[in-house]
């Protein structure tokens, strides 16, 4: 993990002690890290000579169960599972304060934005992971662990979470002319995806042995790599059982990272050959992928919700929000033609 020294309007002080009581020590230096949208890392050095990641959540009484709750159960069973050269491993949480400790991890980002500047074998770094999620479903303390943030069962699942995130954006649309204009044109778009979709009757649910174990936020962008060139993975917020296909076309349609053509074939290749055993994976995967492709389009647009800009604010402080927002819809609006052509070369 990378830190910086930028202030950000947070009582330090106050959660320098705090940090101290659950580590039972004492904090000599509390450093933000700027990672993420939702909530704020920092990173702590006891005088002990320990050095531990803090990360705090935000108040969302409607995310149930909580983030923190989730995130410390995943990397629990992980660690527990022998997976703990992979991931941050917890060490303590303190509900009150909305805080989770977890062991600190050298290394760097992997420049998830610039195909470029990553390294050979990076692609299959993914992939090994998300290999070892996929066996770890068998073990019996994986039964206990939720489904993932807005899994999907069926197609319908889909639709619906589409349909949601329309009407939301729609409620606020009349102050934001530039973002009426563009759910217009998304209209036009999901109307030629999602109809034709739901009239797919082939296409069954994934049975419950097919699920998978799954990040449900995955990519470089949540990478780190350590000194020695391995990756650890970061943010488990949303963790859980999910359909393998959902999970696919998430980790293809990521906006957070940008995949070069060949990195692409490495990954939609390697997660078919990972997930093959399902019988019915290629043509749920032909059906989620504009589907999904729609969503993200929607996700994109979460900085015009008055709930996306106050985790915004307390993940990030001083962010310009119209600076934000524009940016996002032009995202938003790059994706809708990727689907548009994605639809007419089916």
């Amino acid at each position: 993990m990378t830190s910086s020294a930028t202030a950000l309007p947070d009582p330090v002080d106050d959660l320098a002690a705090a940090v101290g009581r659950a580590a039972h020590g004492d904090v000599a230096a509390l450093t933000p890290v700027l990672r993420g949208g939702n909530s704020r890392v920092f990173r702590a050095e006891l005088t002990d000579g320990r050095q531990l990641a803090v990360k705090r959540y935000p108040e969302e009484p409607d995310f149930q169960p909580d983030r923190m709750t989730i995130e410390n159960a995943a990397l629990a069973f992980l660690c527990v599972c022998g997976a703990e050269r992979w991931v941050p491993e917890p060490v303590a949480a303190s509900a009150d304060d909305r805080f989770a400790l977890f062991h600190w991890i050298d290394g760097e980002p992997v420049a998830p934005l610039d195909p470029a500047a990553r390294r050979d074998g990076d692609a299959e770094r993914l992939l090994a992971f998300l290999d070892m999620l996929h066996r770890l479903r068998h073990r019996p303390e994986a039964k206990a662990l939720p489904p993932a943030r807005e899994a999907c069962s069926d197609v319908g699942d889909v639709v619906a979470q589409i349909r949601e995130r329309r009407h939301r954006l729609a409620t606020v649309s009349k102050q934001h002319p530039p973002l009426a204009e563009f759910l217009g044109a998304f209209a036009d778009v999901a109307e030629q995806v999602e109809v034709p979709s739901q009239k797919r009757g082939d296409v069954a649910a994934a049975a419950p042995e097919h699920l998978t174990l799954s990040p449900s936020d995955f990519g470089y962008h949540n990478a780190i790599r350590r000194p020695d060139g391995s990756f650890a993975f970061v943010d488990f917020d949303y963790f859980g059982w999910d359909d393998p296909v959902k999970l696919t076309a998430d980790t293809l349609w990521h906006p957070a990272m940008v995949l070069s053509d060949g990195e692409r074939r490495i990954l939609a290749n390697g997660m078919a050959d990972l997930y093959g055993d399902d019988p019915g994976y290629a043509a749920r995967l032909a059906v989620y992928m504009p589907l999904l492709g729609l969503k993200w389009c929607l996700i994109m647009l979460n900085e015009f919700l008055p709930e996306r800009r106050d985790r915004r604010a307390f993940a990030h402080g001083d962010a310009d929000p119209d600076v934000i927002r524009d940016h996002q819809l032009a995202k938003a609006v790059a994706q809708l033609d990727a689907v548009q052509q994605l639809r007419e070369a089916a």
